[in-house]
């Protein structure tokens, strides 16, 4: 199947997400009106010249760079192990059919129905197990509706998934090193809220269309 003019879907699912998401941060982490409105930023920098912060800034993007494949490949490589490890049950279970189970209701209450609900289902969780780019190429091979089409393409628009946890834990694990206990903390909320904000645009599509 062909979604026409899906770019211009993909624009437009950016930017009303972003209410969405930000309405999700801050019921997951509420924080206080004082610190909201009160905030010093000390910026001091430990270089003297400006080739020390040349050398400096070139190793810290190494640095990060790695980090970030390390972190992807290692949360890959642990899918691919627990699929490896569920293939020995009977009816071919794999760590994306298991989540899906987890959005049944979710994408029921976006609006997907039917026929189309466990494969819909399974394509959030495939989103958010492995990335969006693989659930966006699956789409094209499942014979959805106009509707859920519309629905899905909108609510699998965010970067809510392993991958990109690990790109979280690993850049930041590298810039603020002393933060990364509350980094690790966080990250599976940002995990969870990103893709509640997400389905929340996919929820208002399926309203509307």
């Amino acid at each position: 199947q062909v979604i026409e003019n899906a770019l211009s879907h993909i624009l437009i699912a950016s930017l009303i997400s972003a209410p969405a998401a930000v309405i999700m941060a801050h019921i997951m982490v509420p924080g206080d009106k004082e610190s909201d409105s009160e905030v010093e930023i000390n910026i001091k920098s430990e270089c003297h010249s400006i080739m020390e912060s040349l050398v400096k800034g070139t190793m810290d993007g190494i640095q990060l760079l790695l980090a970030i494949i390390a972190m992807i490949i290692v949360l890959f490589a642990l899918v691919d192990f627990m699929n490896q490890i569920l293939s020995f049950f009977p009816g071919e279970m794999t760590l994306q059919r298991l989540v899906g189970f987890l959005f049944y209701p979710l994408v029921w209450l976006m609006g997907v129905g039917g026929d189309d609900l466990r494969a819909a289902a399974e394509l959030m969780a495939t989103k958010t197990v492995l990335n969006e780019f693989v659930s966006y190429q699956m789409i094209g091979s499942q014979n959805f509706g106009e509707r859920t089409n519309m629905i899905l393409v909108y609510a699998m628009c965010g970067f809510a998934n392993l991958g990109s946890l690990g790109l979280l834990m690993g850049s930041f694990g590298v810039l603020i090193p002393e933060r990364r206990a509350e980094i690790a903390k966080l990250a599976p909320r940002s995990l969870v809220s990103g893709t509640l904000a997400t389905m929340m645009t996919g929820a208002v599509v399926g309203i509307c269309f």
